[in-house]
């Protein structure tokens, strides 16, 4: 069973940059819809990161294995 020193530790450590999410695929804002198509095909193996801020015109990223940020 985790505790609360478990999650503590997993805390710091995401602080500290030592661990980073797994990115199945990135999207903009605009491609909402395709974003929601990938998470149901995705089954867990990844976040689907929507960027706010990218361009509508903006390639979509398929997987990129583990992410940066």
């Amino acid at each position: 069973m985790h505790t609360r020193a478990h999650f503590a530790a997993l805390a710091d450590a995401a602080r500290a940059g030592v661990l980073a999410p797994r990115i199945a695929a990135r999207f903009p804002l605009t491609c909402l819809h395709g974003a929601q198509q990938a998470f149901a095909k995705t089954r867990g193996a990844g976040k689907i990161v929507i960027n706010m801020n990218e361009p509508s015109d903006a390639p979509v990223e398929g997987p990129t294995g583990q992410g940066t940020g």
